[in-house]
């Protein structure tokens, strides 16, 4: 019931209390601000080693759960750093700060929060002509990609999928050393979705559960 009702109370507060330009940017800077605490964390884990382990690939997930959600949180502090730093003369900190946010969204080796952050930051920032931070972001990217092998062999591994093409049994279950999905994450959702169109297959009106 909290999962659900929190989001409703927080667009009550925003919509109720954020009604000036002042109050808006204050708003902002204290979601940047209170990014701090998570964002150091999460660099302590990596230079510690005591992220999210699985293939032997370390992620950080920082105060969160898993790291997803640490992902998809860094994406929304990013981008109003980008923001911020798009409309303010004294930007050096935010652009700082967006560059070690970017940093932990790498190493938390969340594939989709990544490519959907690069796309709607580049959109962004054409739309906005700027693009010296557009190539000095992607030169960052890049820099990051080649450096950390961790991540780097997280963002190549579905290539793994393609190149051995080998078929996912989902009875195995998880937890099991010799389980493919241990594996491969790519290949473990191929063999759910090629499950799920045989069961719409067999029972395409009434389905199965």
């Amino acid at each position: 019931f909290f999962r659900l009702f929190a989001p409703v109370m927080f667009f009550i507060i925003v919509l109720n209390e954020i009604r000036s330009k002042e109050r808006v940017q204050l708003f902002l800077k204290m979601m940047v601000w209170s990014s701090i605490i998570p964002i150091c964390f999460g660099l302590y884990q990596y230079a510690t080693n005591t992220g999210f382990f699985r293939n032997d690939i370390m992620r950080i997930n920082s105060l969160f759960i898993f790291p997803n959600p640490f992902a998809f949180y860094l994406s929304i502090i990013i981008f109003i750093c980008i923001l911020i730093a798009t409309y303010r003369k004294k930007k050096s900190f935010y652009l700082l700060f967006a560059l070690l946010a970017t940093t932990c969204l790498f190493l938390t080796g969340t594939r989709t929060a990544l490519l959907g952050f690069m796309a709607g930051t580049a959109v962004y920032l054409v739309m906005n002509k700027k693009f010296v931070l557009l190539a000095l972001g992607s030169l960052f990217l890049l820099v990051l990609f080649i450096a950390l092998p961790n991540v780097r062999d997280r963002f190549t591994e579905p290539l793994k999928a393609f190149v051995t093409n080998e078929k996912i049994d989902i009875k195995k279950g998880f937890g099991s050393k010799k389980n493919p999905w241990e594996q491969n994450t790519l290949q473990g959702r191929f063999g759910l979705w090629e499950k799920a169109f045989r069961s719409i297959q067999s029972n395409p009106i009434m389905g199965t559960g």
